[in-house]
């Protein structure tokens, strides 16, 4: 069949010529058995093969904007990348999140015994969670970012100090 005929065939006609081809029939078989693999109780076990899966539902057979096998490796090598960047990130901040889980629990716990003062309790808990959480992290970022949502630490900024 040359490009003539090809022009005088309805978008159907020309789908079930590709689908018949060996590449339509590569894609059709990937995508089923992404299907059926979906299904698999052992498959369901793995947390790897369940994020696999995941970044395959992208994958359509019909989808035009691949226009080959190589165009799925290469979503799959990006989707890959950026979930081994999240877990690479997640591992580096671990320790961070862990000890500003830990102020913000010793700040519910110790708000009283410092009268509501942020920066008193700041200027402790620094040194604290350096030592045992090997975090570095100042005063001022402990205060205003990692205790922004807790209730305010002094008197608003519109009085004066009398008052």
């Amino acid at each position: 069949m040359d490009n003539d005929d090809f022009d005088e065939l309805s978008d159907l006609e020309v789908w079930d010529l590709w689908v018949q081809s060996d590449e339509g029939k590569a894609r059709e078989k990937i995508y089923q058995t992404l299907l059926d693999l979906e299904s698999d109780p052992e498959v369901k076990k793995s947390d790897t093969c369940l994020e696999f899966l995941r970044l395959m539902r992208a994958f359509e057979p019909s989808d035009p904007s691949i226009e080959s096998i190589q165009d799925i490796v290469d979503r799959l090598n990006d989707g890959f990348n950026t979930l081994r960047a999240k877990k690479n990130a997640a591992v580096r901040h671990e320790q961070s999140r862990k000890a500003k889980a830990f102020v913000l629990r010793e700040w519910a716990l110790h708000r009283a015994a410092y009268n509501g003062n942020k920066s008193a309790f700041t200027r402790d808990y620094v040194k604290r969670v350096r030592n045992e959480f090997d975090v570095v992290v100042t005063e001022k970022q402990m205060r205003e970012v990692w205790l922004k949502n807790t209730p305010p630490a002094g008197k608003p900024a519109c009085l004066l100090a009398g008052g």
